[in-house]
């Protein structure tokens, strides 16, 4: 990824505030795909 920077820029750290955490509902019903590596490995939110 190419970010043009001016001279004034170069050798300066650049500190910003990262965003928060989004909020989730949590999964009360998993999917099934009928994968048994799937399955095992990641919950899929139904709906």
């Amino acid at each position: 990824m190419d970010v043009p920077a001016r001279k004034a820029m170069l050798g300066r750290v650049v500190d910003t505030e990262s965003p928060g955490i989004i909020k989730c509902k949590s999964i009360h019903e998993p999917m099934q795909t009928c994968l048994n590596a799937v399955d095992s490995l990641i919950l899929i939110d139904h709906g």
